[in-house]
C-alpha cells in the first residue's frame, strides 16, 4: 500500500511538473544532463521546459528550436540557416563563448540576457528581445549594410549606446556626418572641422543618438560594437512649422531604428499615429555624383497601403514594411512630441535595407519616366481599411526634394501629387479614372509604364488616357510615350483607367455595404450607405469601445467624435438586416 502511494505521488509530480532536464552540447555531442546521460538529437520546437547548454565549440543549430533557458560557457553556438532558436526565460554568455546569428536566423529572448563574452549578429541577423528583462554586457557585435562610396548618401541608426561617428565610419569624411535640425528645418553637422566645405551649422558631440537617424556619406558595410539597445526608446520629433526653400512641406524628422533587429512599420506607425502622418521615406542614393538630396527619385515610400521604390539610379527596392537594423528613414510630425519604440515591434525578415510584408491586398505599380536618372513611381491599392477620401497611413504625398522630375497621382481637389494611393475594396467599381500630375525640368519624351502587380485580377484593363490628343494606351499591351515641356505641370492631361472588359465585377471580393462611405470632418464622422444602417460602434485601434449608438434607420448619418483623442479608430456599422462591417477611420 505505501509502495502504492508513492507512485501515485511520483505519477501526480510528473503529471503537473513534466520532465525537464539540461540538454548539453559537448565533444561534438547531445546529452541529456541526467543520469545515465544518455545521447539526444539537437535541441527543437518541443524542448520548451529543457534548458540548454553549450559547452564545447562547433555547436551549429540549423532548425527552429524553444528552450527553457540557454547558457554557453565555453565554446560557441552558431545559428545558421533561417532558423529560429527561442528562449522562454534567460540567456547567459560567459567570458570568452560567443553566439553568432547568421544571415536569416534570428535569437528571440523572451527575458533578460547577461553577456559576458561575445554576441555576433551578421548582416541579415536578429537579435530580439520581446519582453521586459535587461540586456547586460558591451559584448555585442552588429553588421549592417548600404552604400561605400563617400559620394552616396546612407541614412544610418544606430543599434548600440553611445556610438562614436567616427569610430563606427572611420572610412568616411567627418564633413558628411549630418542629422536633421528639424525644428529648423536644416541639416545640421554632428561633428566636423571649419575647413568643411560647403559651410553648414555644426553641433553635437559625435555620438549616435539613440533613435535618431544620420545622414553619411558612405559607411560601408560598418559594424556597431558596444552595448545594446533594448526595451523602451523616445526620440523628440518637432511640428515646428517652418519650411525650407529647398523642400516642399514642413515637419520632416530623419529617426531610425534603435534594435539589433527588424522592426514591424505597421506597428511603429499605429503605435505613433496621433503625432505622425503614417508614411516612411527611405533615402536610396540614385547615384547622381555630387547632386546630394536633389529629387524626390531618391526617396522610396512606405505606407499601410504599401510602397514605392526610389526610382532612377537607386536600389529598386520596395519597402513593404519591415525596417532593417541600422535603418534611418524620414517621417512628418503632425505633433511636437516624441516618438516610441517598443520591443513588441522587434522582428520580421532582416535581410535587406527594404523587406516584404505579406498583405492580400491588390496593387499596382506604375512609373513614369524620361532618362535613366529621370523616374518616378507611384503605387494604387485597394484596402478594406481605406476610403475613396484621405486616409492617414493609406494615402502619402510625394516627398518633393526638387521639380526635375515628379509624377503622382491626384486625389480630388488636394494638388498634392501622391506617391502611393489607396482606396476601398468596397468601393472599387466597373471603372475607375484616377488624375496623374507630372512634371519635368527638361523638354523631352517621357514614358508610362506598368512596374509590377500583386494581388491583381488579371482580366483588369490598365490604361492611360490623353485629354489632349484623346489616346487611350492599354498599358498591358506596351508603354505610352508622349512629349513634355519643361517646366510645366500637367495636372489635367492624364488619367489612369482601371476598367474591368466586362462591364462587371471587377473580381474584387463583394462584401456587404458596396456603396458604404466613411468621411472624418470637424469632429464628427460622417457615414452613407445604399442601405439604412441602425448601429454604429466605435473602438480604439486597441478594441476598447468608445461609442455605441442606436439610430434611426437611415443612409446617412453624422456621429459626433469632439471627445475622442487623436489617433486610429475603428467603426463597426451594422444595417438594418443585421450585417455588419468594420473600417478604419483616424481623428487628428
Amino acid at each position: 500500500m505505501k509502495r502504492n502511494f508513492y507512485v501515485l505521488i511520483l505519477l501526480l509530480f510528473i503529471l503537473t511538473k513534466g520532465y525537464s532536464y539540461t540538454i548539453y552540447w559537448s565533444g561534438g555531442v547531445y546529452y541529456n544532463l541526467t543520469p545515465p546521460f544518455p545521447t539526444r538529437s539537437a535541441p527543437g520546437t518541443g524542448d520548451i521546459a529543457n534548458a540548454f547548454q553549450v559547452a564545447d565549440v562547433n555547436c551549429i543549430l540549423s532548425s527552429d528550436a524553444t528552450v527553457k533557458s540557454l547558457s554557453v560557457t565555453t565554446g560557441d553556438l552558431t545559428l545558421t540557416g533561417s532558423m529560429t532558436l527561442t528562449i522562454a526565460e534567460n540567456a547567459i554568455i560567459n567570458s570568452g563563448a560567443t553566439i553568432t546569428i547568421q544571415n536569416g536566423s534570428t535569437l528571440i529572448i523572451e527575458s533578460s540576457i547577461s553577456n559576458s563574452g561575445t554576441v555576433i549578429v551578421n548582416l541579415g541577423g536578429n537579435l530580439i528581445q520581446s519582453g521586459t528583462g535587461s540586456a547586460t554586457g558591451s559584448g555585442y557585435q552588429i553588421q549592417v549594410s548600404g552604400y561605400a562610396s563617400d559620394e552616396r548618401l546612407n541614412f544610418w541608426s544606430s543599434p548600440i549606446t553611445s556610438a562614436g561617428l567616427t569610430n563606427v565610419f572611420s572610412g568616411s569624411n567627418e564633413c558628411d556626418f549630418y542629422y536633421l535640425n528639424a525644428s529648423a528645418q536644416i541639416w545640421t553637422r554632428d561633428i566636423g572641422s571649419s575647413t568643411c566645405t560647403p559651410t553648414a551649422p555644426t553641433s553635437g558631440d559625435g555620438k549616435m543618438d539613440v533613435g535618431r537617424g544620420y545622414s553619411i556619406g558612405g559607411g560601408g558595410s560598418p559594424t556597431f560594437s558596444g552595448t545594446i539597445n533594448n526595451g523602451t526608446i523616445t526620440e523628440s520629433i518637432s511640428a515646428s512649422g517652418t519650411t525650407n526653400p529647398d523642400w516642399t512641406g514642413a515637419n520632416w524628422n530623419l529617426i531610425g531604428n534603435p534594435y539589433p533587429s527588424s522592426i514591424n512599420a505597421t506597428s511603429f506607425v499605429e503605435a505613433n499615429s496621433s503625432i505622425t502622418t503614417g508614411t516612411l521615406y527611405f533615402w536610396a542614393d540614385d547615384n547622381t555624383v555630387g547632386t546630394g538630396y536633389d529629387g524626390a527619385t531618391d526617396y522610396a515610400s512606405w505606407n499601410t497601403g504599401g510602397g514605392t521604390a526610389a526610382s532612377g539610379g537607386g536600389s529598386g527596392t520596395v519597402p513593404n514594411g519591415s525596417i532593417s537594423v541600422g535603418q534611418g528613414f524620414i517621417i512628418q510630425a503632425t505633433s511636437s512630441s516624441s516618438v516610441t519604440f517598443t520591443n513588441s515591434m522587434r522582428g520580421g525578415s532582416n535581410t535587406q535595407f527594404f523587406k516584404t510584408e505579406s498583405e492580400s491586398i491588390p496593387r499596382l505599380w506604375i512609373s513614369a519616366n524620361q532618362d535613366k536618372h529621370a523616374s518616378s513611381q507611384i503605387l494604387i491599392a485597394f484596402s478594406e481599411n481605406a476610403t475613396d477620401g484621405i486616409d492617414w497611413s493609406y494615402d502619402s504625398p510625394k516627398l518633393s526634394i526638387s521639380n526635375k522630375f515628379l509624377f503622382g497621382s491626384l486625389l480630388g481637389t488636394e494638388p498634392t501629387p501622391y506617391g502611393i494611393q489607396s482606396f476601398s475594396k468596397m468601393d472599387l467599381e466597373t471603372k475607375r479614372e484616377i488624375p496623374l500630375s507630372i512634371i519635368t525640368n527638361k523638354s523631352g519624351v517621357s514614358t508610362f509604364q506598368i512596374d509590377a502587380v500583386e494581388n491583381w485580377d488579371s482580366t483588369l484593363l490598365i490604361s492611360v488616357k490623353d485629354h489632349v490628343t484623346g489616346k487611350i494606351q492599354n498599358l498591358k499591351n506596351g508603354s505610352f510615350s508622349t512629349y513634355l515641356n519643361a517646366n510645366q505641370k500637367y495636372d489635367s492631361r492624364f488619367t489612369l483607367i482601371i476598367k474591368n472588359p466586362a462591364g462587371s465585377s471587377v473580381g474584387i471580393k463583394e462584401v456587404p455595404f458596396s456603396n458604404l462611405r466613411l468621411y472624418y470632418s470637424n469632429q464628427s464622422l460622417n457615414i452613407s450607405s445604399d442601405q439604412n444602417i441602425s448601429r454604429i460602434e466605435i473602438f480604439s485601434i486597441s478594441g476598447v469601445a468608445m461609442i455605441q449608438k442606436q439610430i434611426n434607420p437611415s443612409t446617412h448619418y453624422s456621429l459626433g467624435t469632439n471627445h475622442l483623442t487623436q489617433g486610429i479608430y475603428i467603426a463597426r456599422i451594422t444595417q438594418v438586416t443585421g450585417e455588419t462591417i468594420s473600417k478604419r477611420f483616424t481623428v487628428q
